[in-house]
């Protein structure tokens, strides 16, 4: 027991006479060979691993941990580098956090980025504000504002310089290019040339299409869709918000639309029956509903069909009270001749 305190002893009291001799004029900590040899920063800095901090010059409040971590920072301030090679070519970058083997390696003056996993962040040189999380996660990324969580999310073989892209799970947004995206899932936007899409997918299930997919710049929404159409047949339909591949069920539906109440309105021209007999001879089908070819082509409007069929609901309703006038004047007139019929056999 008492050997082996002593060798933990002796142990501190060479990292710390290394630091002693590596110290000079600053105020740095350092420990281990070329760790912090020529640094000359005024501030507290702690350097532990070969060559870490090595040519620090006025950077302060920087903690280098790990081989060659750090090694080349002059000016950089309040960084935070653990592992070998992390933040290897960081120069004036400040605020940044990189912790594991590479993280954050080629980056030169950017700052407030936090990567940390084996190679995270590896290819930023001075994006600004990323956060990456996860084994080569952000690897290739180059942009700034992005966050990157998950084993491989946002890895490019040939790099993506978008900025403010959102990739959660491993292998989102993976080999893609473009800026402001919200990708979930396992692989989640994969390969995509896009900006401003929201797009929830999971590979494992081979789906051809997204679960979700949105488009924040025009404020469309689909489900199990890979585009958006602008027509649907002749209909124009790139106003449309919502596109949904395959059925849907609901328990309500409410539509905002007009009102078929202008049948009633005294200058409402009601076909006669006559032209409404002739147009179904003619046409096939009631005046002012489309035809089955119609429908079939270009689909319907709920709202339109339904305001439709009142329309025709009222039309009919009139067409009722009309007879019903119709029959209550004959009625009355088969009284009267019942009553001229009975007083004239009552005078034979």
């Amino acid at each position: 027991m008492k050997k082996n305190l002593y060798v933990g002893l002796f142990g501190l009291s060479c990292l710390f006479a290394n630091a002693q001799n590596n110290q000079q004029n600053s105020l740095a900590t350092s420990g281990g060979l070329e760790a912090g040899t020529t640094s000359s920063g005024t501030g507290q800095n702690a350097f532990y691993g070969y060559r870490s901090g090595k040519v620090n010059t006025t950077g302060v409040y920087n903690t280098f941990m790990g081989n060659n971590s750090g090694v080349v920072n002059t000016t950089g301030s309040s960084n935070t580098f653990i592992g070998n090679f992390s933040g290897q070519k960081n120069t004036i970058g400040a605020g940044n956090t990189f912790i594991g083997d590479k993280s954050g390696q080629s980056n030169t003056g950017g700052a407030s980025n936090t990567c940390v996993g084996t190679f995270a962040g590896v290819s930023i040189t001075n994006g600004q504000a990323n956060t990456i999380m996860g084994t080569n996660g952000g690897a290739g990324c180059s942009g700034s504002g992005n966050t990157m969580i998950g084993m491989e999310a946002g890895w490019s073989s040939f790099g993506n310089p978008g900025n403010n892209n959102t990739f959660l799970g491993a292998s989102a947004g993976t080999e893609s290019v473009g800026s402001e995206n919200v990708f979930i899932g396992y692989q989640a936007g994969s390969g995509q040339t896009i900006d401003g899409a929201f797009i929830v997918e999971n590979y494992n299930y081979f789906q051809p299409a997204p679960l979700i997919k949105g488009d924040f710049a025009t404020g469309k929404v689909g489900i199990a869709v890979s585009s958006f159409p602008s027509t649907a047949g002749s209909v124009d339909v790139s106003g449309y918000k919502f596109f949904v591949k395959g059925g849907i069920l609901a328990e309500e539906i409410r539509v905002a639309t007009t009102w078929a109440d202008y049948v009633f309105e005294k200058d409402y021209q009601l076909p006669t029956l006559k032209e409404v007999e002739q147009h179904i001879t003619e046409k096939g089908h009631l005046i002012n509903v489309p035809s089955a070819k119609q429908v079939e082509e270009n689909g319907i409007s709920l709202g339109e069909i339904a305001k439709i069929q009142q329309e025709k609901i009222e039309e009919l309703t009139l067409y009722i009270i009309e007879q019903n006038k119709v029959n209550e004047k004959q009625a009355e007139e088969i009284k009267e001749m019942k009553e001229f019929m009975m007083n004239l056999a009552a005078k034979k």
